[in-house]
């Protein structure tokens, strides 16, 4: 067992070495930087204006609708290549076994989902330079937008971030953009594992398929707001969960899943899939049924 655990992940470190250089993932990066470095501009353009530099914790507050289509698009693409078929792929299920080679791809995945994450985290920083303050804080900034959106607008910068008070009033800057990162850490996993399971189980664009129709219904939720069907669509919209802003804390207001909700919730439909997806590929035909050009 624990032969098949290194071999895991000697799988997972070649596949992520090849990812590094892939054009895939550079435009993908290249995209994140380019759209945070736009919806950001006024925020750094509104901090110049004052003269007050903008704490590195502005990630929990950027999770809008249109964000978390763009990030439920971006992530489904990463991974949209499931299982991660080779010209080498036979060559390394021989040496390594069947099993081990599947619990590598997954262990990838959750490994490119952590890179994936910090890396985002990271454009929400760098963009701001060099109007970065270092502030166990909030700071001036985020707490001015959150109170008065519009005082942006008497310096001429129309801020594109929704600066959500409940978030500040309930969490520490450190405490809600580690949580933030958490969730989609997890997200992004799920997201890969599902695209990953489908694929093995059904077919090529089957995991497409199943993961864009939960960035779909992600995006429908949140554009019904505060009605009722919205608000329980929000049970069945992983994607969603990733915001502070769709998640309860408190036993009052709209019907909306906890972060302990969201954690279990994905976190055991990660571990069934891969279970299933392991077992898939201990017994199917793999040459016959992925064919590498």
């Amino acid at each position: 067992m624990i032969e098949a655990v290194k071999k895991a992940f000697l799988c997972c470190r070649v596949r992520l070495l090849k990812s590094m250089r892939d054009l895939k993932t550079v435009s993908i990066a290249a995209m994140i930087f380019a759209f945070f470095n736009f919806h950001l501009s006024s925020l750094a353009e509104f901090s110049e204006a004052v003269g007050i530099g903008v704490t590195p914790w502005v990630f929990p507050h950027l999770m809008s609708p249109a964000m978390l289509f763009l990030y439920g698009v971006l992530t489904v693409l990463l991974f949209s290549d499931a299982p991660f078929f080779d010209e080498q792929t036979y060559y390394a299920m021989v040496r390594s076994g069947r099993t081990a080679w599947a619990l590598g791809q997954l262990f990838y995945i959750a490994a490119m989902s952590f890179i994936y994450t910090l890396f985002m985290w990271a454009c929400s920083v760098v963009v701001l330079l060099p109007h970065v303050e270092l502030s166990p804080g909030w700071g001036k900034i985020l707490k001015t937008l959150a109170i008065e959106p519009g005082t942006a607008n008497e310096y001429g910068a129309q801020v594109a971030v929704s600066v959500d008070m409940a978030i500040l009033n309930r969490f520490g800057p450190v405490e809600a953009t580690l949580l933030s990162l958490g969730l989609m850490w997890l997200s992004s996993t799920f997201l890969g594992t599902l695209v990953f399971a489908c694929n093995a189980l059904v077919g090529k664009f089957c995991g497409l398929i199943a993961a864009g129709t939960l960035v779909g219904l992600a995006y429908f939720q949140m554009l019904l707001g505060g009605m009722a069907l919205g608000s329980r669509l929000g049970f069945l919209s992983p994607v969603s969960w990733v915001s502070l802003k769709y998640l309860s804390f408190t036993p009052y207001g709209p019907p909306c899943p906890s972060v302990l909700y969201a954690v279990c919730g994905q976190g055991g439909a990660i571990l069934l899939m891969g279970v299933i997806s392991i077992a898939v590929f201990r017994r199917r035909d793999i040459h016959e049924r992925y064919r590498c050009d």
